[in-house]
C-alpha cells in the first residue's frame, strides 16, 4: 500500500513533482537522501548520521531543495516540513526564487505556515515580513490549511522553558537555522 502524501492530507489535487524528477537525476532517490543533503547544507539538528551522494548548489539549489521538502508530492511526513524550514530561514536566501519554486510544487500552503510560525518566532525579523507579503502577493487564492496537519511552530525551533524562578518568566524562543560547519 502507498504512503499517504502531504497533497491527500492537505485535501489536495495529487501532484507530480518535477523537482523529484530533478532530485532522482542526480541520485537522491528518496526523502531521506534530500534531508541528508540538507544536514550537509547545515541543517545540523536533523543529522541521522546518513551522508548523501555529493551534490553541488549549482545543480541543486537550496531553495530548490527546500520547495523539493515541501512538495505536496511527497509522502507525509512532517519531518520533511521541518527540514525545510530550517533550510529556507539561510540569510542567502532568494525569497522570489524560493515562492516560484513551492508555487510549482503546490507548496505555497505549507510554505506560508512556516513564514507565519517565523513571523510569531521573531516578529520584527525582515525577513519572515518579505516572506509574508510575498506569499500574500503570490497566491491566487486565500490559503487555508487543515489543522494539526503540518508541524506545531515549536518544532521549527528551540525553546527555554518556563524558568519559574527566572527574573524573567517568558519563554525564549530561537528560530533553528542552518549553520555550515567548518571541515
Amino acid at each position: 500500500m502507498r504512503e499517504t502524501t502531504l497533497a491527500r492530507k492537505l485535501m489536495l489535487a495529487p501532484h507530480l513533482s518535477l523537482l523529484q524528477r530533478k532530485a532522482r537525476r542526480l541520485g537522491l532517490q528518496k526523502p531521506e537522501d534530500w534531508v541528508a543533503l540538507a544536514v550537509e547544507r547545515g541543517c545540523y539538528h536533523y543529522d541521522s548520521g546518513e551522508r548523501p551522494r555529493p551534490v553541488l548548489p549549482s545543480e541543486l539549489s537550496n531553495e530548490e531543495l527546500a520547495a523539493l521538502l515541501l512538495s505536496v508530492a511527497n509522502p507525509y511526513r512532517p519531518l520533511l516540513i521541518r527540514v525545510a524550514a530550517q533550510l529556507l530561514s539561510a540569510p542567502t536566501t532568494d525569497l522570489r526564487s524560493l515562492i516560484q519554486l513551492c508555487r510549482n510544487e503546490n507548496a505555497l500552503g505549507p510554505l506560508a505556515w512556516i513564514g507565519e510560525a517565523g513571523e510569531e518566532t521573531e516578529p520584527d525579523n525582515p525577513f519572515w515580513i518579505e516572506l509574508n507579503r510575498l506569499i500574500r502577493q503570490s497566491s491566487r487564492r486565500k490559503i487555508d490549511l487543515p489543522v494539526a496537519v503540518l508541524p506545531h511552530p515549536s518544532r521549527f525551533r528551540i525553546e527555554s522553558g518556563f524558568q519559574r524562578f527566572a527574573v524573567k518568566k517568558a519563554i525564549e524562543k530561537r528560530w533553528l537555522r542552518p549553520i555550515l560547519r567548518s571541515s
